[in-house]
């Protein structure tokens, strides 16, 4: 039973919630192979703008003004900002609703090309990413950033407004531990932001096994608004909000050469925004709150 994906693996999903994991899991040196240093994008992100084809600039800088507007940055008043953080909010997502300031702790950040944008705006930021080579970036940026095992790293308990888990979640080998962690985390009232690929979304049924969401052997586990929503609420967390914030799986799932084509990439947007309107959307955006110590009971 379950959903091949490929030859070797099967998604096997809840039949309640809806909710899958990948089988087999892949080993941990599949897993490494799956993020190289010098090859995977996040790592990159902050150096590798002016290498990009004239697409990936634009999108990066059709990126920079939604942040910007949407974090409200300095200059971010400028028309250009505001019309790019309301067109492109739901590409471009993952702020906070819930918590206006403070610390805020950003969980797979990559070599911190956003958290440089948070920190712009006034946040007081930290990451934490799993490459040694990224987090050096981050820091020769001046961003405070760690290597390691977010399970098993250092940090301030109670220290956060803000604990990010923006697409990472689904790349864990124990979500649920990773829940927990942030409960550890998160100050009282913190807000949790997570960003991940919906599974129950259009582009899943339109492509199959082609859809670019499942990324092998990336991810690992798929989550359903029922499932990320019994998970967090059984951990204590109050769901505050979960919307539709689709990232373009679409036309990614039909190849390289059509997802290049920046005719189709703003069509594309377009799209997204109709199945997002119809929660639709291939990618979900959750903002819970934990109440601290004692709400679990």
């Amino acid at each position: 039973p379950g959903f091949r994906l490929t030859e070797q693996s099967i998604l096997l999903e809840c039949p309640s919630c809806q909710s899958g994991r990948v089988e087999p899991m892949p080993t941990e040196a599949e897993l490494k192979a799956a993020y190289p240093e010098n090859g995977y994008y996040a790592y990159s992100e902050l150096s590798g703008t002016s290498k990009k084809a004239l697409t990936g600039r634009l999108r990066d800088r059709l990126r920079e003004y939604t942040y910007e507007g949407q974090l409200k940055t300095n200059g971010s008043s400028t028309w250009t900002k505001r019309l790019c953080a309301t067109l492109f909010k739901n590409r471009f997502s993952g702020f906070p609703h819930y918590a206006s300031g403070g610390k805020l702790l950003d969980v797979g950040c990559g070599d911190g090309y956003v958290l440089s944008f948070f920190q712009s705006a006034g946040w007081e930021v930290s990451g934490i990413d799993r490459s040694e080579g990224a987090a050096k970036h981050a820091r020769d940026a001046g961003l405070d950033v760690q290597a390691g095992d977010f399970l098993n790293t250092k940090l301030p308990e109670h220290g956060f407004q803000v604990v990010r888990l923006w697409h990472v979640l689904e790349h864990l080998q124990n979500p649920r531990q990773a829940i927990q962690r942030c409960q550890q985390l998160l100050a009282p009232h913190g807000e949790l932001i997570i960003g991940i690929p919906n599974p129950r979304g259009l582009s899943r049924f339109v492509f199959g096994r082609r859809w670019s969401g499942w990324d092998l052997p990336r991810h690992l586990y798929h989550f359903s608004v029922k499932g990320i929503t019994a998970l967090l609420t059984s951990e204590g967390y109050q769901v505050r909000e979960v919307s539709h914030c689709s990232v373009g799986t679409g036309l990614a799932s039909m190849g390289s050469a059509w997802a290049s084509n920046g005719v189709l990439r703003m069509l594309q947007v377009i799209t997204d925004r109709i199945l997002d309107a119809c929660r639709l959307g291939d990618a979900l955006e959750i903002h819970a709150t934990w109440q601290g110590e004692g709400a679990h009971a």
